[in-house]
């Protein structure tokens, strides 16, 4: 069990890693060629992308096709998940239709309303079409992700992710090179998703004709189930979408591509840090289901705690070392003409700190249809703190209101999110005391480290995140496994050292 999870976390933190890193170095790059305002207009052409504000509207046609799957591999109802998937493909293609039409034929308007720069306008409407052209397909694709999940294939999944994130990166240099404007790097970025969902299309096909997954004439019980899961999913989407896309459509609307740009660049690295800190999430559903579906409790109380604890203790030394040193971070990454903002790259860090620790059990549970309702009501009273507090201090600290409006409702829904990860996971308050000292040591240890280096080179700031942030991780699972388990551990590394040698 442990195993197979352990091998799928490393091909997709592998494949994360690569796609993030893409993301990052690209930032300063088409800032400095397009400025904040052409950078802005580049993220706003994503909004309408399944992956992006329009998230929602995919009813979680992709998680309930990897439970789909994922059920009958324990249980041999290979029938029932071709029934269901069929009403998947279904659902997507009419609500993608749906959205299609609609951005199609409102492409002028939302350019003029997201306050593109006059010469740019006509170009990004154009964009909006093309997309609003791709997007049936890009919907179906995501039943074809989740078919790949759910037979565990992730490192088909994660190429298919690399090689969109690669061919959109080498894309993006070339234009900026051969000066062409910011709408063109915006096909660019819709050609590499393009790229990606025909990738995953013909694996999943691939994997159907494998098990004999075919589609199938569906009755009235199934099409009820599939619905009522997808309503259930569409409020999770919603929220996730209100969560962590809204910010970028609002300030476009209210504030313009200014805004937006300086935003994101802001929030990419948390953005980053919070993609790595999923990885685990995104690989434990198909396994958390198939352990349920075998009534197998112990061990998913056993892969909640041990997963949970890993991933914070894998993450927070890290990601509490960068909250220490955003202001020299971001003078080397972004230069000194927006290193004044280095405040809310730190504060804005809390958010995956804290997202970490709660999205692994998170992840087990939506395998429960119950437990996923009552973490959207959790959701829902965080999205709404959000966005309330967002626009009430938006005139006040523009475009900055939507870092505190986050990081103030995560921090103050976090304890009751954890503790109803906990209760149904069956986890004990041992992890609490863990949490707990695994934060304020990385705190102790990283304040330490800042005032030994006030103002470090790009070299020293290197040495630090990395260096020292892995020396303290190692440290910290050291003093987390018990004595009698760290010795069979070195006994068997002692071993596969003896082995090599030999």
């Amino acid at each position: 069990m442990f195993a197979s999870l352990a091998r799928n976390v490393a091909l997709t933190g592998v494949a994360y890693f690569i796609v993030s890193l893409i993301g990052l170095l690209l930032a300063p790059v088409l800032i400095a060629a397009y400025g904040v305002v052409g950078y802005g207009q580049i993220i706003l052409a994503r909004i309408f992308l399944p992956s992006a504000a329009f998230g929602f509207l995919d009813l979680g046609v992709g998680e309930n096709s990897t439970r789909l799957v994922a059920n009958a591999r324990a249980s041999g109802n290979w029938l029932g998940a071709a029934q269901g998937i069929t009403v998947l493909c279904v659902i997507s293609l009419a609500v993608s239709l749906t959205a299609a039409g609609a951005v199609a034929l409102a492409a002028d308007h939302i350019a003029g309303w997201l306050s593109i720069p006059s010469a740019q306008r006509h170009g990004f409407a154009g964009v909006l079409r093309v997309t609003a052209a791709m997007l049936p397909f890009l919907f179906l694709s995501l039943v074809a992700e989740g078919i790949i999940k759910g037979f565990e294939r992730f490192g088909q999944l994660r190429s298919c992710e690399v090689a969109s994130a690669l061919t959109f990166g080498i894309a993006a240099l070339i234009l900026v090179d051969r000066g062409h404007d910011a709408n063109a790097i915006c096909m660019a970025f819709l050609a590499g998703v393009v790229l990606r969902a025909a990738m995953a299309t013909l694996f999943a096909v691939g994997l159907c004709r494998e098990s004999g997954l075919r589609l199938a004439r569906y009755d009235r019980t199934t099409r009820r189930e599939i619905f009522a899961w997808s309503r259930t999913m569409l409020s999770n989407k919603l929220l996730g979408v209100m969560q962590t896309q809204m910010a970028s459509p609002l300030l476009g609307f209210l504030a313009g591509p200014a805004a937006v740009g300086l935003f994101d660049a802001i929030v990419r690295i948390p953005r980053f840090a919070k993609s790595i800190f999923s990885l685990t999430s995104s690989t434990v559903v198909p396994l958390a289901a198939r352990l349920q579906a075998g009534g197998e409790a112990a061990a998913v109380s056993k892969l909640g705690l041990v997963g949970t604890l890993t991933a914070f203790v894998l993450f927070a030394p890290a990601t509490v070392m960068a909250m220490a040193f955003a202001r020299p971070i971001i003078h080397h990454w972004l230069g000194s003409a927006i290193e004044p903002h280095w405040v809310w790259l730190s504060l804005m860090l809390f958010v995956p700190l804290l997202g970490v620790s709660t999205s692994f059990g998170g992840s087990m549970l939506l395998a429960r249809h119950d437990a996923v309702r009552r973490l959207n009501r959790l959701a829902l009273i965080q999205v709404t703190l959000q966005i309330g507090l967002s626009l009430v201090l938006l005139p006040l600290v523009s475009p900055w209101s939507f870092v505190i409006g986050q990081v103030a409702s995560v921090i103050a829904v976090y304890p009751f999110q954890i503790d109803l990860i906990r209760r149904d996971l069956g986890m004990g308050n041992g992890l609490f005391r863990w949490l707990l000292i695994i934060f304020v040591s990385s705190l102790g240890v990283s304040l330490l480290c800042r005032a030994a280096a006030p103002a470090p080179d790009l070299a020293e700031l290197v040495l630090i995140l990395t260096g020292v942030s892995v020396i303290w991780t190692v440290m910290l699972i050291a003093l987390m496994i018990k004595p009698d388990e760290r010795a069979r551990l070195w006994q068997h590394i002692r071993s596969l050292a003896q082995n090599r040698n030999a």
